[in-house]
């Protein structure tokens, strides 16, 4: 029976704190990490029994930010790593390493996840002196890839090679794109600004847009749904919801219900499917 793990922050300015759900397949809530989180949670990873979350508030003092340790069981944080960077913003777990997103330094940390210890970094160089604000990275064997945005609300997806920065646009014409990810026959990236999912193939005038509620952050899948985070950006405080997006053929995709709001949350960063 499939379970949800859930990171979201308090406001929409990463402040206030932060949260660690866990809901059942029909998105009801179970139960809440007790940790008292002084900062928001953004990206989060399961490998094992361990979850892993990167935390950070963006007013708080620079090289902060933390990844905390929590036991997928018992909801109980084991572990911090902290002074990692500033401006945290996701999380990826690949082939035994950990791939922070610091989003005010433009750069990803590479971590080993027995130890926590940073390995490598890959620096993202913005184009023309147009300072960029890099989201979320992908990584699997085969490809790595970041999303990013600048000044001018341009947002791209980049392949890079390891920890060179090179890199080259591969999906384009994004505004503030968040979780980009291959799946069968194509790609998903969350069209975040324009409250989209984005779902096809490059280029992406081929691809299909799924309008959903709000802000889309924070995105996992099942063999018959995508789930999509909708974050609320309208005032200090709202309320975040999930879109349940029916998955029948590549060329179809179905809005299937909005989830009732999370309390005590306006900005969702992750969701994770477990079984």
């Amino acid at each position: 029976m499939e379970k949800f793990i859930i990171t979201c922050t308090l406001s929409h300015v990463r402040t206030g704190g932060g949260s660690l759900f866990l809901a059942d397949e029909n998105l009801n809530f179970l139960k809440q990490c007790k940790y008292d989180f002084p900062e928001g949670l953004q990206g989060a990873v399961l490998v094992g029994d361990y979850i892993y979350v990167l935390g950070g508030d963006s007013l708080s003092k620079p090289y902060n930010d933390k990844i905390y340790v929590i036991d997928k069981n018992t909801f109980e944080v084991l572990d911090l790593r902290d002074e990692l960077g500033y401006g945290a913003h996701g999380l990826w777990h690949h082939d035994g390493l950990l791939y922070g997103v610091f989003s005010e330094q433009c750069q990803v940390l590479v971590f080993d996840v027995k130890d926590l210890k940073v390995l490598g970094k890959i620096v993202h160089k913005s184009n023309r002196g147009i300072y960029s604000h890099v989201n979320s990275i992908y990584v699997d064997d085969d490809l790595t890839a970041i999303t990013v945005h600048n000044t001018n609300n341009e947002g791209y997806v980049y392949a890079v090679g390891d920890y060179t920065g090179n890199r080259f646009p591969i999906v384009r014409n994004l505004s503030q794109p968040h979780d980009f990810r291959l799946i069968d026959n194509g790609y998903i990236v969350c069209n975040s600004a324009k409250k989209e999912l984005i779902v096809g193939c490059c280029p992406i005038e081929n691809s299909y847009k799924i309008q959903c509620f709000s802000y889309t952050r924070g995105v996992t899948e099942d063999k018959e749904f995508f789930y999509v985070g909708c974050s609320n950006r309208e005032g200090s405080i709202g309320v975040a919801k999930i879109s349940k997006l029916e998955k029948r053929f590549v060329e179809e995709y179905i809005l299937a219900r909005e989830f009732e709001g999370i309390e005590v949350c306006s900005e969702l960063y992750s969701i994770i499917c477990i079984n």
